[in-house]
Formats: structure tokens, C-alpha cells, sequence
């Protein structure tokens, strides 16, 4: 029997199933005799048992995407998560997983197994309500789209150890590809979900230009491009000026589209435009081609090919208080893969809120909390960050996580914020003001 068998059929997996099944029914044949000798056929025989089918077949899926909001007090920002939803014809109803991540855009990302859900979530879109499994939300209805969708090839694998590895080679739609769900362990349902077959990178070419837009003494930047095989503007309104700016300087900026492709024509000479009833002028800074790599709803990077951008690298990211854009180094794989809140690795891309209606604070979570042993004592924190001045209500906490061959390191895990004084954007902006979300350092040993 090959490898791939064995580790499909192994006898410990085998012999556990027949342990469950024997709780209902009579075995008709010696156990340990014939997974010794028929693992196969022992296999199918579970197979018609239990309805689990081992072997490969291909299924219907669907990628959507939910949004929600906290409570408008304040002024929480939209909160999103994909889920995948699996038809594999089990018990009338679909598999559905909770993704922390965009798996159009990321490669690894934390998956959770929420059981089976009605089969309508393979074609439905709509409002959800409030305080259900897609919406955690206690008041206010949440939104479903479908992103992609189409059919792929499922596997299951139990390794000896018990965890359940499911294979999947998408055929069709977005996702299209070899992926794994790895359970955490076993029972758990927690789940890695990642891609073992990278798909070539599919870049578009385009043109942009690169205007200064002043509306009387005020003035912004804008960014625009139109792609080959396009009729829209696709642009960024851009609040600084990117072109002089530093490598990693982020900029805020608004994302938008229009119609109008009148806007490309500005080239070489200023021009004046009635924009929203006001006179503005439009002076044009650069012009060239733009080559795009990823177009997500979260993430877009792209070369601007210019006179004045010559072959510079662009990332712009939407994060919880609104997109940004920046000139960035050029990318290894690793460096375009978005962080999941390891510590040895670096903090969440989108920092995590989590309150409760009884709650009279908030908390903002920089690193997932499973990653570390313990935390530290709250009257230990001023030893860690001496020169951190903490406004009244705030709590710091530094967490404590394992590395190999030394003392444990540390991290700025999750900070607390009393909601009647804080709102997340401005507990986000003091984070990152005070670059918690990248301090690092090492536990601190006291005699006792």
C-alpha cells in the first residue's frame, strides 16, 4: 500500500471508527485481523456506515464575504469575515468555516469550523440578523455577498493522530488552486486554511496618471488608472503627495471609481473642472503605465511606470480607520503574506475589536492571545515600557510567548480602552503612535 494510503487508512483511524461504530452496531468481522489485512476494504465498509467518504469527489462551494457594524455610539468601523461553505452532501446540510483572512489575497489564514448550515448559503445573499452564528452584532443587521463561487475536489485525510486534513483543489472561481484545511487538533475546530499550489501571478497592465487637484486654497492628490479591457477609473484621493514621499510614509487616502475617462487626458497641460458644482483645477504631476498585481477590497499593489515614478513599488491597504497608501520596497512572497497575530512573526494586519454589552470598556487585540503562555501582572508593565506615558483607563498588557532555546519573548498582546472615553479609532491611532504594535522584548526575571 502506498504512503498516501496508508496515511489515509492508518489502522490507529481505522480501529477508532470501528470503536464508534461498535457503539451501535455489531462488527460482522474480526477488527484488528482485517484492518491488518483488508484496510480498504474496511474503509468502504466505514464509508457505507457512516456516510464519511474518504476517497476524493468533486463538490460544489461558495466564498462570501459578511460585514457588520458595532454599535454607532462609537462609531465602530465595519467588521468583516469570509466563510467557505462546503457541499459535501453530508446530513442535507453544507460545511461552513469562518476565515479571519481574504483568501484572495492571503495564503495562510485562520479557519473555523462553525458545523453545518442550510444549503441555501450556496447561492444566498441578503441581510442577516442580529445575534446569530454570521452575525455576533446584538442590534444592528449584518450584510452577505457571495465573492466566488464554483466546484472543487474534496478529500479527507485523518491522520494518525486523529486530526481531520481535508484536501481541496478548486476547479473553478476565484479560489482556483490546491488549498488545505488542517485541524488544529483533534476535535479542535480550530483550522489552518492554505495553499499548496500558488497560482501564477496574474498581473494587468494599464495607464495612470498622477494629478495635484486644488479646490481654492485647498488641494489633494490623485492617483488614477484605467486597465486594459476596462471602461472605469479606478483611483485614489490621496492626502499628501506620494511622490515625495519617504519609502513606507503612509498617506491617508479615499478610495473611489467614475465613468469619466476624460480624466486620463490630463497629461501635460493644467485643466480646469466643475467638480460637485466648484470650479478646481486639475495640474498634472506624471503620467505612464501601471502594472497591477492584486485588486482586493482590502489590499491593492501595483508599479507606476512614469517619468517622474520610475518602476516604484505601491501598496495601498484599507485598515480599520481607512485606507492608506505608500511607496514600499519591493516584495519577497513572505514579505506579501498578511501577518495572523504570531508573535514571532508580527501583529494582526487589521487589529481585532472585541467588547461586550456589559462591558463599559473595549479591548484591542495587536497579537492573538493563543500564541502565549500567560501574561504579565499589570504593575509589571511599567518595567517593560518604562517611558510609556498610559492615559487614566487604559491597561497595557504584556504577554509572554516560548522560543526556542531561550527565555520567552515579549509582546503589547491587547490593550483595554473605557469606551465613554476612547473610540476605536482613536485607540488604534494611539497604538500605533507608540509602535506597541512592533515592540518587542524578553521576559524580565525577578528573584524572588
Amino acid at each position: 500500500m502506498s504512503k498516501e494510503k496508508e496515511s489515509k487508512y492508518s489502522k490507529s483511524y481505522l480501529l477508532e471508527k470501528l470503536a464508534e461504530i461498535g457503539k451501535e452496531y455489531v462488527i460482522p468481522f474480526p477488527e484488528k485481523w482485517a484492518v491488518e489485512h483488508f484496510p480498504e476494504e474496511v474503509a468502504r465498509w466505514i464509508e457505507y456506515m457512516t456516510g464519511e467518504e474518504l476517497e476524493a469527489k468533486t463538490i460544489k462551494y461558495t466564498l462570501s464575504m459578511h460585514s457588520y457594524r458595532g454599535p454607532i455610539h462609537i462609531r465602530a468601523m465595519w467588521i468583516r469575515h469570509w466563510w467557505l461553505f462546503l457541499d459535501d452532501k453530508g446530513k442535507g446540510k453544507v460545511r461552513a468555516f469562518k476565515l479571519e483572512g481574504f483568501p484572495l489575497v492571503e495564503t495562510q489564514i485562520l479557519a473555523t469550523y462553525e458545523g453545518r448550515v442550510s444549503r441555501k448559503y450556496l447561492d444566498w445573499e441578503g441581510k442577516t440578523k442580529p445575534n446569530t452564528i454570521f452575525n455576533p452584532n446584538k442590534e444592528l443587521a449584518g450584510d452577505m455577498k457571495i465573492v466566488t463561487k464554483g466546484t472543487v475536489e474534496y478529500e479527507i485525510e485523518r491522520l494518525d493522530t486523529g486530526e481531520e486534513v481535508i484536501h481541496l483543489h478548486f476547479k473553478t472561481g476565484g479560489l482556483k488552486g490546491k488549498w488545505i484545511l488542517e485541524q488544529e487538533e483533534k476535535g479542535a475546530d480550530t483550522y489552518a486554511f492554505y495553499t499548496t499550489e500558488l497560482p501564477e501571478l496574474q498581473a494587468k497592465s494599464g495607464e495612470f496618471v498622477y494629478h495635484r487637484h486644488s479646490i481654492g486654497l485647498r488641494s489633494h492628490y490623485d492617483l488614477r488608472y484605467v486597465l486594459e479591457g476596462e471602461d472605469i477609473v479606478k483611483e485614489f484621493n490621496i492626502y499628501g503627495d506620494l511622490l515625495n514621499a519617504g519609502i513606507e510614509e503612509r498617506i491617508r487616502a479615499v478610495r473611489k471609481t467614475c465613468s469619466d475617462l476624460s480624466w486620463m487626458d490630463i497629461k501635460t497641460e493644467p485643466e480646469k473642472r466643475k467638480v460637485a458644482g466648484m470650479w478646481t483645477l486639475v495640474e498634472p504631476i506624471d503620467y505612464g503605465k501601471i502594472t497591477v498585481y492584486n485588486e482586493g477590497i482590502d489590499f491593492v499593489n501595483f508599479i507606476l511606470h512614469g517619468k517622474k515614478f520610475k518602476d516604484t513599488y505601491i501598496v495601498a491597504k484599507r485598515e480599520p480607520e481607512g485606507w492608506y497608501i505608500f511607496k514600499s520596497k519591493l516584495p519577497g512572497m513572505e514579505e506579501i503574506k498578511l501577518q495572523k497575530g504570531k508573535p514571532t512573526e508580527g501583529p494582526y494586519r487589521d487589529f481585532q475589536i472585541e467588547e461586550k454589552k456589559t462591558w463599559d470598556y473595549f479591548l484591542v487585540h495587536i497579537y492573538d492571545l493563543r500564541y502565549f503562555t500567560r501574561c504579565e501582572p499589570t504593575e509589571k508593565v511599567r518595567k517593560y515600557l518604562p517611558d510609556l506615558d498610559i492615559p487614566e483607563g487604559v491597561e497595557v498588557r504584556v504577554c509572554l510567548y516560548p522560543r526556542a532555546g531561550t527565555i520567552h519573548g515579549a509582546r503589547v498582546a491587547v490593550v483595554k480602552f473605557p469606551k465613554d472615553k476612547w473610540t476605536y479609532e482613536e485607540a488604534i491611532k494611539w497604538i500605533r503612535e507608540h509602535n506597541l504594535h512592533t515592540w518587542s522584548g524578553e521576559q524580565i526575571r525577578e528573584t524572588r
